[in-house]
């Protein structure tokens, strides 16, 4: 498929994804000008801000037959901060649809881990990490490759207008890494977006206004509970530098009184 010219840079072909019967197939994203509007968020480390998430659109991208949208984020840590390694980051997706859409995707009212381990990126596999797998060094360099692990990703998500009305929303965040060994993350910050489809008086698309999403205990708990059926014995953790640092304080506090007992 040719490539696409995007500030200076070759645009590879990005995946987007036909909601209907489970069937993935792959396309140009379509290009955005440079001037377009941005959006930007906190991403925190326990209370402390470690970074931002950047996002453009998403941008209304509808045709003769589909309708959806295009959208890129982007993650950057700040200089100074000692918190997270960026090689820890990850981007994780939780997506949900308004009515069924059918195989593999599960019920409606339940919203769950994109992309499934069970689903195709055009031509390739999801694999069994919950990590997004679209991702780039770049915007111009998107495309069906990488772990979820590079600053850049990008979506986009398109459904036939036969398939209208329907509301397909997501929440994407910027997770770290607990460990090497570990099957647990902490979420930084994320955005939620998304588009609606409406035939009933002429094909429209609409995108929902990108939000600016973080570490709350119902964030937690609704992408735990997709976790633990899409991905099972994965799970993101509160983080709690703060807690650790004040047991530590506390067990110093009660070792000198101890030893001063001691002593007298």
């Amino acid at each position: 498929m040719a490539a696409a010219a995007l500030d200076g840079f070759a645009c590879a072909p990005g995946r987007r994804r036909l909601f209907a019967r489970g069937v993935f197939t792959l396309a140009v994203v379509t290009l955005v000008a440079a001037s377009e509007r941005v959006h930007a968020g906190t991403l925190a480390w326990g209370g402390t801000s470690v970074g931002t998430i950047t996002t453009q659109g998403p941008f209304a991208a509808p045709n003769d037959f589909v309708g959806g949208v295009n959208f890129w984020a982007y993650w950057s840590l700040d200089p100074l901060q000692t918190k997270v390694d960026a090689a820890n980051l990850r981007w994780l997706q939780l997506a949900t649809f308004s009515k069924a859409v059918g195989s593999p995707y599960p019920n409606p009212t339940r919203p769950f881990i994109d992309p499934l381990s069970t689903q195709s990126l055009g031509s390739r596999q999801a694999d069994a990490l919950p990590w997004y797998d679209i991702t780039g060094l770049t915007k111009g360099t998107i495309a069906v490759y990488g772990g979820g692990d590079d600053a850049w990703m990008g979506d986009g998500p398109f459904a036939p207008w036969g398939i209208a009305p329907l509301t397909f929303s997501v929440q994407t965040f910027v997770v770290a890494l607990t460990g090497a060994d570990s099957k647990q993350a902490r979420i930084l910050g994320g955005v939620g977006w998304g588009y609606t489809l409406d035939n009933t008086s002429g094909n429209q698309v609409t995108p929902l206004g990108v939000a600016a999403l973080s570490d709350t205990p119902e964030i937690r708990d609704a992408v735990n509970t997709a976790l633990a059926l899409d991905f099972p014995g994965w799970s993101v953790v509160v983080p709690e530098p703060g807690g650790i640092l004040s047991l530590c304080v506390t067990v110093a506090m009660l070792a000198a009184i101890g030893w001063r007992r001691r002593r007298s």
